[in-house]
């Protein structure tokens, strides 16, 4: 199989920290970079990192007509709308947006959807990771999949530990899910197939939610360091590079000044979701 090399782009990558101090790249320049340099197959790997930042723009289009977008997103509220046009155009013009999100969009303005019960945000990450477990790449499949997991497996220990009912929760339909609903056991019965499981029961068993946060962030970048070791020069290195930039700005950002609010939206992010303890709950 060909595979395409990018042997000076990755030589001039800077080195990259979990803890960086200071960090002088941001996400939006370095996504110009890329598709500046890289193969158009290749940059379509690119385009499919940065669909998360897509799904907050479309929920905030559907609700109430925001254009104001994060600019890491992939599509413009013009691409959105036009897919909203094309419900009603007796030649639809070609889509510009992947499937998933033209589901979402086709089941919001269906006269018998009843909005008030959709969770769009749970319908798109249920249509990414699907996406993702069919992507063109290896590596991508394997690091979505490892993502899901880990969601699913915290989601989970959330779920035991308010009382909640698990299915409901988790997302997607696999063999981790179903071992996940059905198994009593502390670790869900998950220990010959999980290598990281009792380490990530250590980690949801912490006190402190920004500590359990970055501890979980820290197996997402083992594992991205690990799956990508032998990979040089190749996309796997640049999208391995690409994650773990995505990590180590949101950490750098955290821990600014400015980390406060944004742990706090976390936080009540977390708390719209489970109904915590009083001992999370942090003073205002």
């Amino acid at each position: 199989m060909f595979r395409r090399e990018y042997h000076c782009f990755v030589a001039g990558l800077p080195d990259l920290l979990f803890d960086e101090g200071k960090i002088t790249q941001t996400l939006e320049t370095f996504r110009q970079e890329l598709k500046e340099e890289l193969h158009p197959a290749d940059y379509r790997l690119v385009h499919m990192v940065f669909l998360p930042y897509d799904h907050q723009n479309l929920i905030r289009f559907l609700k109430d007509g925001s254009d104001d977008f994060d600019v890491l997103g992939n599509y413009a509220p013009e691409d959105f709308a036009a897919e909203v046009q094309n419900l009603d155009a007796i030649i639809p013009e070609p889509s510009r947006i992947e499937p998933y999100l033209a589901s979402l969009i086709r089941r919001w303005y269906d006269e018998n959807t009843d909005r008030s019960q959709l969770d769009p945000e749970r319908m798109l990450l249920e249509g990414y990771y699907a996406m993702m477990a069919e992507a063109p790449n290896d590596f991508l499949q394997k690091w979505s999949a490892f993502d899901l997991t880990l969601r699913n497996i915290v989601t989970a220990v959330n779920c035991r530990r308010f009382g909640r009912e698990i299915a409901p929760e988790l997302i997607g339909d696999n063999p981790v899910n179903s071992q996940l609903v059905r198994n009593p056991a502390r670790d869900f019965g998950l220990a010959s197939e999980l290598d990281q499981i009792e380490k990530i029961l250590q980690i949801c068993e912490l006190p402190d939610l920004l500590e359990r946060e970055k501890k979980l962030d820290w197996l997402r970048w083992e594992f991205i360091d690990e799956a990508v070791f032998f990979h040089y020069f190749d996309i796997e290195k640049i999208l391995g590079y690409l994650l773990r930039l995505m990590i180590a700005l949101r950490w750098f950002r955290l821990e600014r000044p400015a980390g406060e609010s944004l742990f706090r939206e976390l936080l009540e992010k977390m708390e719209k979701s489970y109904q915590l303890p009083d001992e999370f709950h942090r003073k205002k």
